[in-house]
């Protein structure tokens, strides 16, 4: 079973999945999430293209409930919060937007723009809001086209290791 996760999960990469991920040292589970994060543009119903046309595929929330059926909440819920994180980090960071892909500042319109209010308490009280904003850190950084990652073969150990 473990094996059949890691093979699904491989042609996803394979195909439409293949991006840029990571550049600096975390644990297995944080490694998985930033890797699998957007899983949701090419698992779910709706796909990435949909968010691009405007409307919000809420991949994130579909990347981690697919996800959940091999992982724990410890590489689903980081990725489950990615999209909150960048909104999060839109409301109290200043500059941050300005750093944005020109594709993420369109996301963000169409996910519902910076939090506000109650939204920002609720995420910093979040247990997994900081691997959430490191995920998005590591996204918006992967988006550079100089980054040297190393391919979806590098990360397969880890990917089974927690795997269930």
């Amino acid at each position: 079973m473990t094996d059949d996760a890691v093979a699904v999960i491989a042609g996803l990469f394979a195909s439409e999945g293949a991006a840029d991920y990571l550049g600096e040292p975390a644990g297995d589970a944080l490694i998985a999430a930033a890797l699998l994060h957007d899983v949701g543009h090419f698992a779910g119903t709706l796909s990435g293209r949909d968010l691009m046309r405007g409307t919000d595929n809420r991949h994130a929330e579909s990347g981690a409930s697919w996800l959940a059926r091999w992982f724990g909440e410890e590489v689903t819920e980081p990725v489950r919060l990615h999209v909150a994180a960048k909104r999060y980090l839109c409301a109290t960071e200043p500059g941050y937007a300005a750093v944005l892909s020109p594709a993420s500042v369109y996301t963000l319109r169409v996910q519902g723009g910076p939090m506000q209010g109650a939204e920002l308490a609720e995420f910093e009280a979040g247990r997994y809001s900081a691997a959430a904003i490191r995920v998005r850190r590591w996204d918006d950084a992967a988006k550079d086209p100089r980054a040297q990652v190393p391919p979806f073969e590098h990360f397969v150990p880890v990917l089974l290791a927690l795997a269930r």
